[in-house]
């Protein structure tokens, strides 16, 4: 039967899916009613309130292990992203399957330690559209072969934008200076970032990052609105090419 369900999944997904390595198309077909499934998409930084106390946090390769066998036992498929500082998730199956393994998720895992999910009705089929749980895991009805298999992936970033030993809240170095590795000095023999931190005040104004709640920021883009000269707000959109062209800002430069 399971060998059945994996060649019917084969077969829906052999026309709709770009060659490895590529992104797929944003529209695509399936046979399948839409309604029999569920697509849940969430993520969580550690460091960001509510914050996961470091000695409840295991290591990213435990919460990875975990995520493979959970995954398995309930025929989920996805993209997990699991770092450090947190993980990022979008998965798919069926009503049943997206249910149990997310109440067995927030039983068992420490990573969602502290979001205030943990009563909840085990009869309750409809649990995940009701608040806390629909704000944080964000269901919506979808294609159960959404995804073509379950990868699980470590990861240095939650969001690959190539800033390492940060923590968003805070926006401070988590590791001493001495634990930067030597690969990030200049190729020619110059001072790394290694060297300009030892140095003291350059590298401190480079750090000195404002962190700002969501509508913190939500106001200064309305401040900032129409302004030029360089006293407009500019927003660097980090996601991929097919996921910015389902939406992004007026004005936007769309290289």
């Amino acid at each position: 039967q399971q060998h059945d369900k994996r060649m019917e999944r084969d077969n829906c997904l052999s026309d709709r899916r770009n060659a490895k390595n590529t992104s797929d198309r944003i529209g695509v077909t399936c046979d399948c009613i839409p309604s029999d499934g569920i697509v849940l998409l969430f993520y969580r930084y550690y460091s960001s309130t509510p914050i996961v106390p470091l000695d409840l946090r295991s290591s990213p390769s435990s919460l990875s292990e975990f995520h493979i066998k959970l995954g398995k036992k309930y025929e989920i498929s996805g993209k997990l992203r699991i770092s450090v500082e947190g993980f990022n998730i979008t998965v798919a199956g069926s009503k049943k399957n997206i249910n149990g393994w997310t109440k067995e998720l927030m039983e068992n895992s420490w990573s969602l330690k502290g979001l205030e999910m943990s009563e909840f009705d085990n009869n309750d089929e409809s649990f995940l559209w009701k608040e806390p749980f629909r704000k944080f895991f964000k269901p919506t009805f979808g294609c159960v072969h959404v995804f073509d298999g379950l990868s699980v992936r470590l990861t240095e970033e939650v969001t690959p934008l190539g800033i390492k030993d940060f923590i968003p809240s805070e926006w401070k170095l988590t590791t001493p200076s001495n634990q930067y590795e030597t690969k990030r000095k200049r190729a020619k023999g110059g001072e790394g970032i290694q060297d300009r931190h030892e140095n003291g005040n350059e590298e401190k104004e480079q750090n000195k990052i404002i962190y700002l709640s969501p509508s913190e920021f939500h106001e200064l883009i309305g401040k900032t609105e129409g302004k030029q000269n360089g006293d407009e707000m500019v927003i660097i959109d980090a996601r991929n090419h097919y996921e910015s062209a389902l939406g992004y800002f007026a004005n936007a430069h769309l290289p």
